[in-house]
């Protein structure tokens, strides 16, 4: 049989050309829009070549030549996608020895590790425990502050329950408690929920030179609010880098006590560098209240040098936690990461997420002669000790005890009771004590150890923060 060849009411034609097998040939006309059908003998079929923007076919279909840019199968299952002569799609999967390119890779299921630079976004530790009457810029939960100009008085608190589980696949929540109000704060006064972020943490930006990337926060949040019951209540969300540039968005709470998801795409900044050592980068800051100078005026869009003045900072902020004793502000699973797409929170281990944590604060606890670190007798009653922490942490911390009858020079003789302790000096790794108790025993040059006093529980603190 000779090729059929079809002329239109334009210029040009199309020939269909039969196939090598043996047998006769159909020509099924279309059925439907867009649909055509030719079979050969041995029920395959064949066609030379393709030139649509869209084809829908039936059955088993092969491209021998042109470009598809869009293959769908409506009907059926289709077990094997050949390119090239190569199985790249089947049953068991994608694949593929060459590039896999697209917009983004989102996984339904599992996570993508190391990529949230947010420490504790799950709020899962809290080695300071509950803190209250914060009336100044205090630390909370681990890696979160809570920064209070004259604006009222706080309790910040870890939340475990099954409010969280159920809405937000979270544990753990951190709830601003207002315990002391101020509903008319003054033009500087504010409230601000914070994270600082250390330069060799968010280096994967490359913000402040020309291959800077754009970034995107995505967080769970709510609020209780005195007399809310319609409208909505905003808060303003303020990436603020160590160049004293800011970018800022409005988030907005549809409902009182609702949990709600936020994206928060952020530029990339390509001019102004930030710090990109062991100190701080950047903030991320929760606008939660605020005076005059900071709301009030016209929010700036995109990366901007914003003075505390002109109500730009927290523009939009309706929030206003400060203005009763009822209100309360709720936050979890907070992501800050590289890209245009949020992707599922990164849920880490609690020993994981306590490691990162004790980079920037460590608190080692011991009861009834456990021991800190080793060292000697300086006199009969003064002992030195060097301690080995168990992180390394951000900076040579600053170290506080508990009192210091909580401690002894532990060794072969009779224990006292410390009368004074202290620091000699410390470093990322190790910190160098001194301790005096009320009576002797030891002698000088004596191996002794630091230690908690008999049936007591002792502590020491160490502080790292930005």
């Amino acid at each position: 049989m000779s090729k059929l060849r079809l002329h239109g009411t334009s210029s040009g034609y199309t020939d269909i050309a039969p196939t090598a097998a043996a047998g006769n040939n159909t020509l099924t006309a279309p059925t439907g829009t867009g649909t055509l059908v030719i079979k050969d003998g041995s029920g395959a079929i064949g066609i030379t070549s393709v030139q649509a923007t869209n084809a829908n076919f039936s059955g088993t279909t092969r491209i021998t030549s042109g470009i598809s840019t869009t293959l769908r199968v409506t009907t059926g299952i289709s077990t094997t996608l050949q390119v090239g002569g190569v199985n790249v799609l089947n049953s068991d999967g994608v694949n593929t020895s060459g590039i896999v390119t697209a917009a983004a890779f989102v996984p339904s299921v599992g996570w993508l590790g190391n990529r949230n630079m947010i420490i504790n976004g799950g709020m899962t530790v809290s080695q300071r425990g509950t803190q209250t009457s914060i009336t100044s810029s205090t630390y909370t939960l681990d890696r979160w502050k809570l920064a209070v100009t004259t604006c009222g008085a706080y309790t910040v608190s870890q939340l475990a329950g099954s409010d969280e589980l159920t809405n937000t696949s979270g544990r753990n929540s951190l709830k601003v408690d207002c315990t002391t109000a101020d509903a008319s704060p003054a033009s500087g006064d504010l409230v601000i929920l914070q994270q600082p972020l250390e330069g060799l943490v968010t280096n994967p930006l490359c913000w402040g030179t020309s291959g800077g990337k754009k970034a995107v926060i995505s967080f769970w949040a709510k609020a209780d609010i005195n007399g809310w019951s319609s409208g909505t209540k905003d808060f303003v969300v303020e990436i603020q880098g160590s160049d004293s540039q800011e970018f800022s968005v409005v988030c907005q709470l549809a409902a009182t006590g609702t949990w709600q998801k936020f994206v928060v795409p952020i530029d990339a900044k390509t001019s102004s560098a930030i710090n990109y050592d062991n100190t701080e980068s950047m903030g991320i800051n929760w606008w939660l209240d605020a005076g005059s100078n900071y709301k009030g005026g016209t929010g700036v869009t995109g990366w901007s040098a914003k003075a505390n003045s002109g109500g730009v900072r927290a523009a939009g902020q309706t929030l206003a936690i400060a203005a009763h004793t009822d209100n309360n502000f709720y936050l979890t699973n907070v992501q800050f990461e590289v890209g245009e797409y949020a992707t599922p929170f990164e849920s880490r281990s609690y020993g994981d997420e306590l490691q990162r944590c004790k980079r920037y604060y460590q608190r080692l606890t011991k009861y009834n002669q456990q021991v800190y670190g080793s060292g000697y007798f300086e006199s009969d009653t003064i002992g030195r000790h060097c301690i080995t922490l168990p992180v390394r942490m951000r900076s040579a911390p600053t170290a506080t005890f508990s009192a210091a009858n909580t401690f002894t020079n532990v060794y072969t003789g009779t224990l006292s009771a410390g009368t004074s302790v202290s620091t000699i000096n410390t470093d990322e790794d190790t910190i160098f004590t001194s301790l005096t108790v009320g009576a002797g025993g030891g002698t000088d040059g004596q191996a002794c150890l630091l230690g908690a006093a008999n049936s007591t529980t002792s502590e020491i603190y160490l502080t790292a923060e930005i």
